[in-house]
């Protein structure tokens, strides 16, 4: 147990848990899943009252080996459809997590240097990854200051 602690309190491993952030990015990708369902429902319910009757008509004029057809297929159409909705879920989740990464990974970095900043530490720099565009001024400016 001791040795997990320490591990856990290792710079590196706050690191790690303060870079995975799984609140925000669970709370960012339920917002944006309960969004997703509520625009499926919209989507559900007009196509329901647009198609609808028009399929239990078609049911009811059908003959008799084509009723089971339509069922089948209207059925297979229902079930694709809930597997294309929950792949585009599992989608979000991802974008969601790499997007908050995105986001939150370099905050971090700029907070570590602000805390030594604070501590008197006038040689830690803010380094961040190659492709991060949206902080690399706000890291000059801190590592200038420094």
């Amino acid at each position: 147990m001791q040795d997990l602690v320490r591990r856990l309190s290792s710079p590196s491993q706050r690191r790690l848990l303060s870079w995975l952030q799984p609140a925000l990015q669970l709370r960012l990708f339920g917002l944006v899943v309960l969004v997703t369902a509520g625009f499926a429902l919209l989507f559900g319910v007009n196509s329901y009252a647009a198609y609808g009757r028009l399929y239990e008509a078609l049911l009811a004029a059908a003959p008799g080996g084509f009723a089971g057809e339509i069922r089948d297929q209207t059925a297979a159409y229902l079930v694709v459809s809930s597997l294309i909705f929950l792949a585009y879920a599992l989608a979000l989740l991802a974008v969601s997590a790499a997007y908050v990464d995105h986001l939150i990974g370099p905050t971090v970095a700029l907070q570590r240097q602000v805390r030594a900043l604070q501590r008197g530490d006038y040689t830690a720099r803010a380094v961040l990854r190659q492709g991060n565009r949206a902080f690399r001024g706000l890291a000059g400016e801190l590592n200038g200051l420094a």
